[in-house]
């Protein structure tokens, strides 16, 4: 429906502007023509519009094509539109199309085109070419373009974000099956499920979660039932099943469901563990956010006009859309009484950059709109001139891109909360990580703000601690909560944990910072911890302050081998070990910390 609405927008203009220059071609001559589109189409900066004749050389060249294109008019008038921004690859299909106008004096079809500004940016334009016909002869041919660029991207984005849920789900070594609500079928089992239950693929995707039941499958099928609509209206359900595999051998199975959106509808995600052996240590998984549908944005373009005092002056009927305000209510305002208060000095400086002759193309701001709610726009700006080329003003137009922004922060977040869902079945068979990642993010987190790590450091930080243990799924339970000492293998196992939680998180796009924290959560300021040996300033510093926080944690809390050590304890602990395990500047923050804001012994 997104991309659907943009092509409908994208359409629509296209056929206003071609009507509008098609009436203007019967009426006027070429000249004419020029004058008449130039000064209706000067307003619409988001519509570029180019005259060429058979050869491709430009006659014609509107403001918009300027701005968007980053070649003004006179630089781009007499100069052949192929060598001007056309890539290689396309310049003897562009001839060929102006050949077939000229023959036919008929419009082609729109085609999407990939171009090069002045700037060397790659931008892909839908174009629309029709001849301007005088004596039953093609003279002249006129071009409208709309940018589709970021429609691409969009596109792109979010078939990347549906094959991200199959490459995270076969990467990880617990048993999961995605089930169809209405009729109980299971629609998706990776690797480790089909190895739990002994099937193929192709036979789960045949049967439900009650037919690997080993007793009454009918009862099973009601309970099933039961509990897959409680998830859609009371949240995560938990409950245990007698199980059996393919060839009969019995295991006592723990089943977690949760809501998910998948394949274009509401599905139920389950998580099966074989917990024949440790049912007495499983723990109910945390109750999960409600997913969010990608959300529709519509593209509105604003336009208006500032006098020499950033006075609104002129603006029209999009502001209704994207403020909720009528055009009177904007009208005699400063510009600024409509941007965020933490915009204001950003907007004046603007002001003056325009004022003094310069062009902005494409700026960010947050906006307020009616009842202070906040928007994000993307505005251009540029001066306007009198007669004696003196600036008396400016043009500007504005497009909110709140909904867009909002589309792609969700698709990242629906991603983060997966993999965070399948962290979380580490909890079920080991009490002490059930609270153990929230503490370590708050913790951490406050050591970030007094290192002065970056906001986006800062995001990373706390992605990492949420997730740092998510390599733990693939390590038997028995190990994890072993109260002997561990042997050599078991002990190689558990040293695992950070490249294959670093391995799983890498598959998602733009998550490479987080991965690698998570991968050297484990190195030692003097270069002997594990898996890379890392020391000093080759470890990141988000990394070095979940290993304090972690350490501090596991002393502060009781472990199947052995009691908690006070706060104290642990404490003179870690400046034991700083300069050797601990980077020292983060042990000394911490202590700060703790002495400023007393913790309670999580034991």
């Amino acid at each position: 429906m997104l991309i659907s609405n943009l092509i409908l927008i994208i359409s629509f203009l296209l056929a206003v502007g071609i009507g509008i220059c098609i009436g203007l071609c019967i009426s006027y001559r070429p000249k004419a023509v020029f004058s008449r589109l130039e000064s209706l189409t000067a307003p619409a900066t988001g519509i570029p519009i180019q005259g060429f004749d058979k050869n491709g050389t430009i006659f014609l060249w509107n403001r918009a094509s300027e701005l968007t294109y980053g070649y003004l008019r006179k630089d781009a008038i007499g100069k052949k539109i192929t060598d001007l921004m056309l890539i290689d690859s396309e310049k003897d299909v562009f001839l060929d199309n102006v050949a077939k106008i000229y023959e036919s004096g008929k419009t082609l079809p729109s085609r999407q085109w990939l171009i090069t500004t002045h700037s060397g940016k790659k931008r892909t334009m839908c174009s629309t070419m029709f001849p301007y016909i005088q004596h039953e002869k093609c003279r002249s041919i006129f071009c409208i373009d709309v940018d589709i660029t970021d429609i691409k991207e969009y596109q792109e984005m979010l078939a990347d974000s549906r094959s991200d849920y199959k490459s995270i789900f076969d990467g990880i070594e617990e048993a999961i099956c995605v089930v169809d609500p209405h009729d109980g079928k299971i629609i998706f089992a990776n690797a480790a499920g089909c190895e739990l239950t002994g099937y193929s693929e192709e036979e789960l995707l045949k049967l439900r979660i009650a037919d690997l039941s080993r007793g009454d499958k009918g009862q099973a099928e009601e309970r099933i039932k039961a509990l897959t609509a409680k998830v859609f209206y009371e949240g995560p359900q938990c409950f245990e099943l007698e199980s059996a595999k393919k060839a009969g051998e019995c295991f006592d199975a723990k089943v977690h469901f949760k809501k998910c959106f998948m394949t274009n509808k509401d599905c139920v995600i389950a998580t099966i563990r074989d917990v024949s052996d440790l049912k007495e240590k499983e723990a109910e998984l945390r109750t999960a956010q409600r997913r969010y549908k990608e959300l529709m944005y519509h593209s509105n373009l604003l336009i208006y006009h500032l006098d020499e005092n950033g006075i609104v002056t002129n603006v029209n009927d999009a502001v209704k859309k994207i403020f909720d305000l009528e055009i009177e209510e904007m009208l005699g305002n400063h510009f600024t009484a409509f941007l965020h208060e933490e915009e204001h000095q950003k907007g004046e400086d603007v002001f003056k950059q325009v004022i003094s002759g310069g062009l902005i193309n494409d700026m960010e701001f947050r906006g307020l709109a009616r009842g202070n709610r906040e928007i994000i726009l993307k505005v251009n700006i540029w001066p306007e001139f009198d007669g004696n080329e003196n600036i008396i003003g400016m043009h500007g137009d504005a497009i909110d891109v709140t909904d867009q922004k909002t589309v792609l922060n969700k698709m990242r977040e629906m991603v983060i909360q997966t993999v965070s869902m399948l962290s979380e079945t580490v909890s079920v068979a080991d009490r002490y990580t059930e609270k153990h990642c929230e503490r370590l993010k708050d913790l951490s987190f406050k050591i970030g703000e007094r290192v002065g790590l970056e906001e986006k450091q800062l995001e990373h930080l706390k992605f990492a601690a949420l997730l740092h243990d998510l390599g733990k799924v693939g390590v038997p339970i028995h190990i994890l909560i072993k109260k002997d000492k561990l042997t050599d293998e078991e002990w190689q196992r558990i040293r695992e944990h950070p490249k294959k939680g670093a391995d799983i998180v890498r598959q998602l796009s733009g998550f490479e910072e987080v991965a690698e924290i998570i991968e050297q959560h484990q190195e030692r300021f003097d270069g002997k911890g594990y898996p890379l040996g890392l020391s000093q300033n080759q470890i990141k510093k988000e990394a070095a302050i979940i290993s304090v926080v972690d350490a501090f944690d596991a002393m502060t809390s009781d472990r199947p081998y052995r009691k908690a050590m006070s706060i104290e304890e642990a404490v003179e602990e870690l400046k034991a070990n700083a300069g050797t395990q601990f980077d020292p500047d983060v042990v000394e923050i911490f202590i700060r910390i703790i002495e400023s804001e007393p913790l309670e012994n999580t034991a």
